[in-house]
C-alpha cells in the first residue's frame, strides 16, 4: 500500500507532468486478505465503489461492503474529495460496529476524527464513539460447533 498521501499525490503529479494521457489511477489491493486481485481506482471508480458499498450496507451486507469502501477510500485519499474519504471512514467504522468488531470500528472512527475533523461524518463518528464507550464491551461467545463443543 502507499506510504502516505504525499507519495500518492507526487506519483499522480509525475504521471501528469510526463505527459500521461490516461486518467490518473491507483492500483489498490483489496486490503482484506482476500484473493481478489488489485484494481485500478480512479476518481470515477472510487465513486462507483462507494455507491456499491452504500447499497450493500443498506441491505445489511456489512462484510461484503468493507472491500468496496476500502477501495473507494484509497481513491478519495488520492484524488479527493476529502469529504468522501471522511464518509468512507465513517461507513467502514459503522460496518465493523455492526459486525461486532469494536476495535476496528473505533480505529476507523478515530482515524476520521484525526484526519477529517471538519466534516459532518466526524461529528457522527464522535457520537458513535461516545455511545460505544458508554456501553461496556462484552465479547461474543464463539458458536458451538462439533470442534468447539465442551467435552470433545
Amino acid at each position: 500500500m502507499w506510504a502516505d498521501r504525499t507519495t500518492k499525490l507526487l506519483l499522480v503529479a509525475t504521471a501528469l507532468l510526463t505527459g500521461c494521457q490516461a486518467a490518473p489511477q491507483l492500483l489498490v489491493p483489496p486490503g482484506d486478505g482476500s484473493a481478489e486481485p488489485a484494481r485500478a481506482v480512479g476518481p470515477g471508480q472510487a465513486e462507483a465503489d462507494f455507491d456499491e458499498a452504500v447499497a450493500m450496507t443498506a441491505r445489511g451486507e456489512y462484510e461484503a461492503a468493507l472491500s468496496p469502501f476500502r477501495r473507494a477510500l484509497a481513491g478519495y485519499d488520492a484524488f479527493g474529495p476529502a469529504q468522501r474519504a471522511a464518509e468512507c471512514l465513517f461507513w467502514l467504522g459503522f460496518c465493523h460496529e455492526k459486525l461486532q468488531r469494536r476495535t476496528e470500528a473505533e480505529a476507523h472512527y478515530r482515524q476520521l476524527l484525526a484526519h477529517y475533523a471538519a466534516y459532518r461524518a466526524a461529528r457522527l463518528a464522535e457520537a458513535r464513539l461516545l455511545r460505544m464507550q458508554a456501553q461496556p464491551h462484552v465479547p461474543q461467545p464463539l458458536p458451538l460447533t462439533p470442534d468447539t463443543a465442551p467435552g470433545q
